[in-house]
């Protein structure tokens, strides 16, 4: 388990992770609005600042916040990796950005916490025969995109009670991208992944290998490994998807 380490603000630098940065009224006047996105970040490389910004300017145009440009953003996920770097020598970080208002400004707000981009424990993922194959809607898609995660939060919980990390939805032999993170599978054409945006942010930050991603389904009667990138980007071999078995390899 990681734990939170440190916080940085683009106005303010960087301070200890239980420093009050947001008023609790400036986060209650804009509850489950504020522009949020999870992300890797690896020492000795440059943050991927420019895909990040945009997924976030998507939002906050959604949503009518106002954004600071994105050499902010690069400079204030440098510093912090700069920090972390510093600290802790090399490292990998699941950082949370989030866009909120500090002083009458719009400023970025980054927690930071350690992760192990490859982690040996092996995970199951549950299914659902509901294909649901209707395009996700554009406000859903940028609800997730904010500080409210409390369905996410809730879906964790259960599917762990259950003894699954992750959902996903099969029809016949497709499965489609989990629930809340990514599915890599080997196939005899090589590797295929399903769940773009986090794949994406994945090998921005070079923690994905030569892998052809997209939000399509992939076949898996034919496949013989598994992994599952969680929303933390840990990425864990998986040992089921349903009662389809998987080979037990290390990512």
């Amino acid at each position: 388990m990681s734990t939170l380490e440190f916080v940085s603000t683009s106005a303010g630098g960087i301070t200890e992770g239980d420093a009050p940065l947001v008023t609790a009224p400036a986060l209650v006047a804009a509850l489950g609005t504020h522009p949020t996105l999870t992300a890797p970040l690896v020492s000795g490389r440059a943050p991927g600042a420019g895909l990040i910004w945009r997924r976030l300017e998507e939002a906050a145009r959604f949503f009518g916040v106002a954004i600071p440009p994105v050499s902010v953003l690069h400079e204030t996920l440098q510093n912090l990796v700069t920090e972390a770097q510093r600290r802790h020598g090399p490292i990998t970080l699941a950082a949370r950005i989030s866009v909120v208002e500090l002083d009458g400004r719009s400023e970025f707000l980054v927690s930071a916490s350690v992760i192990e981009p490859v982690r040996p424990e092996p995970v199951a993922l549950t299914v659902t025969p509901d294909p649901q194959t209707a395009t996700v809607p554009h406000w859903r898609r940028m609800a997730a995109r904010t500080s409210s995660h409390a369905e996410s939060d809730l879906t964790e919980r259960e599917l762990r009670a259950g003894g699954h990390a992750d959902e996903v939805r099969v029809d016949g032999d497709l499965v489609y991208p989990p629930r809340l993170g990514a599915l890599l599978v080997d196939t005899a054409d090589g590797m295929v992944g399903a769940g773009a945006d986090r794949l994406e942010l994945a090998r921005e930050a070079g923690l994905l290998p030569a892998v052809t991603y997209s939000d399509a389904p992939v076949p898996i009667s034919v496949a013989t490994r598994a992994w599952w990138v969680s929303p933390r980007f840990e990425t864990h071999p998986v040992n089921a998807i349903g009662d389809r078995r998987f080979e037990m390899v290390p990512a």
